[in-house]
């Protein structure tokens, strides 16, 4: 059975490395006017196509950007997070995947709360049949918050590693980091302090979430 967290709770995680990931059946829009799953992705790097770009956001300028897939990644089986919007849609990842917040912040899930703000993401096809993308940072309809996170169960999970922006954005509105592990020439040059690193993470996000399940759903900070 899936554990909520109340209005207002949070937990914590600390992670002396960056693998982040998302559910498999997390949906990407991409540039060429499909929308594919991370599963999907991996699929056509598998088969050779490694020709695919994401909307992503250059931070700095604060526009929007294409953002090249330099690689597709399948981090095995992880535990993950529901975190709901307000919008009705939401995001499935691991406890350390950050997400891009309204003041152009990265927030981990695990250290994000109930009605936190989040950077929106819009695209939709104009009068002419064309995708249109809104950049949020020209404004927005209306704020989209953070309303519930809660522990969904363990699945596979994968990542995209985005040269330059190293973020990109999802079908459901929001926009989250890329691989941390896997950024720029890193995934070329694996060790094996990266599999310790690697192997050390999966163990303790395994005890976070069984110190999540025994909490009833709630984990304060710092305890």
């Amino acid at each position: 059975s899936q554990s909520r967290y109340q209005a207002g709770s949070r937990f914590t995680h600390a992670l002396g490395m960056a693998v982040f990931c998302l559910k498999g059946d997390t949906r990407v829009p991409l540039l060429d006017g499909r929308t594919l799953t991370m599963s999907e992705i991996k699929d056509e790097f598998d088969r050779g196509n490694n020709d695919l770009y994401t909307y992503s956001l250059d931070i700095q300028t604060k526009s929007i950007v294409p953002g090249k897939i330099l690689k597709a990644v399948n981090n095995g089986t992880q535990p993950v997070f529901r975190v709901t919007l307000d919008n009705g849609n939401y995001i499935d990842a691991t406890a350390n995947h950050p997400i891009l917040m309204r003041n152009n912040k990265y927030c981990k899930v695990c250290d994000s709360k109930i009605n936190d703000r989040i950077m929106p993401y819009n695209l939709y096809v104009n009068k002419q049949g064309y995708y249109q993308v809104v950049n949020p940072y020209d404004g927005e309809d209306r704020p989209v918050h953070i309303v519930s996170i809660e522990y969904l169960g363990d699945f596979e999970v994968f990542d995209l590693c985005i040269d330059k922006y190293h973020n990109f954005a999802l079908e459901c509105g929001a926009v989250v980091h890329n691989s941390g592990l896997l950024d720029e020439a890193s995934f070329m040059q694996e060790s094996e302090n990266t599999h310790q690193a690697y192997d050390s993470y999966i163990s303790m996000s395994r005890r976070m979430k069984s110190r999540f399940m025994a909490a009833g759903g709630v984990i304060v900070t710092g305890k």
